[in-house]
């Protein structure tokens, strides 16, 4: 074969080569389009399936008896950054819980994050508060997070039984006791929190005065709440209106539903108690910022300014010593600090 025809030769190869991955590519491309768009379709589709769930919770979470997984989550987030912020981290931490509910998924997942030991602290033992399937849920959720997995899960749950869950009692105790009356020996803890219970505290001062007796100096206290009547929410100030000893008489303590009793205390009276007691404020707000909790609220409270006639139906013993805004305001966040060395009392 001549020098010119193995020229011409490798041209026509080249040629059908370059011509075949023309066409492998288009074909290729053909194949790769509707495989993209069925991904695409895929992730749109549980982005969506995502949402209904997390709708689905909300609307749970506002109308049910029993809070969803993804509530006590949210409340586990909400305390924990306090303690990494003012205390560094979970880790090691003596920690009590104020109220838990029908749940101890924060005081489970704070163990597991390192927290030394967890007392939840509860007039009420809720029928709920050992379903295994909520502890193991929230344990799936939080996999998002590693600080919660410094302990294993199977550690903080021993086992599961007719599904109810035994939790460990070498990290986690529950107190069927007063919030005033823990019981728990001098500066022996680090961390007091509380969701939406200062609220329903019968004797709210007694206890301040017992969270600062059981810190440790530089030792956290963190509680949120709305400060309104449980009957109606869409009615936050009616509670008010009535004289605290009428009040106290219809639903104070040892009335059913135990929920129902609110003190009448206003977000400056538990500021300036804390205060009182020789806590140092490190935040306080009235105020409600996470997007999550603005949209209960919106739902939950469409009503949150105090009308002219609320103003002057308020108990003369509510409006004594605080002003308008003052009495209007229906929501707490305050974290407060025991001083490293407490004033002579």
């Amino acid at each position: 074969m001549t020098k010119e025809r193995r020229i011409a030769l490798a041209a026509v190869v080249v040629c059908v080569g370059l011509v075949g991955i023309a066409a492998y590519r288009a074909v290729s491309w053909q194949a790769a389009k509707p495989a993209a768009e069925v991904r695409a379709r895929e992730y749109a589709g549980q982005m969506e399936l995502q949402r209904e769930i997390l709708a689905k919770w909300r609307k749970h979470d506002l109308e049910g008896d029993i809070r969803s997984p993804f509530y006590f989550m949210w409340v586990a987030g909400l305390f924990k950054q306090f303690a990494v912020k003012h205390l560094g981290s979970l880790k090691d931490l003596t920690i009590v819980e104020i109220g838990p509910g029908s749940s101890m998924i924060p005081a489970a997942l704070y163990v597991s994050a390192g927290a030394k030991h967890l007392y939840c602290v509860d007039i009420f033992e809720h029928p709920a508060i050992r379903d295994a399937l909520p502890y193991r849920t929230a344990f799936d959720l939080a996999k998002m997070d590693a600080d919660y997995f410094v302990r294993d899960a199977d550690e903080v749950i021993l086992k599961e039984e007719g599904g109810k869950a035994t939790l460990n009692p070498a990290y986690l105790t529950f107190l069927k006791r007063e919030s005033f009356d823990t019981r728990l020996p001098d500066a022996s803890v680090d961390y007091v929190f509380s969701m939406a219970t200062i609220e329903h505290l019968n004797d709210p001062l007694r206890s301040i005065a017992e969270w600062k007796r059981v810190l440790k100096p530089g030792g956290i206290s963190a509680h949120i709440a709305a400060l309104v009547d449980h009957r109606d929410f869409s009615k936050p100030y009616e509670y008010l209106k009535l004289d605290p000893a009428a009040w106290r008489a219809r639903f104070g303590p040892g009335r059913t539903p135990l929920h129902e009793y609110v003190n009448q205390w206003r977000p400056i009276d538990f500021r300036r108690a804390f205060e009182k007691a020789g806590f140092e404020i490190l935040e306080y707000s009235t105020e409600i910022n996470a997007a999550y909790s603005r949209e209960q609220i919106r739902v939950l409270y469409p009503n949150q300014s105090i009308t002219d006639a609320d103003w002057e139906q308020i108990a003369p013993s509510v409006r004594e010593g605080r002003t308008r805004e003052e009495v209007s305001q229906l929501f707490i966040t305050i974290v407060v600090r025991k001083p490293a060395k407490s004033p002579i009392e």
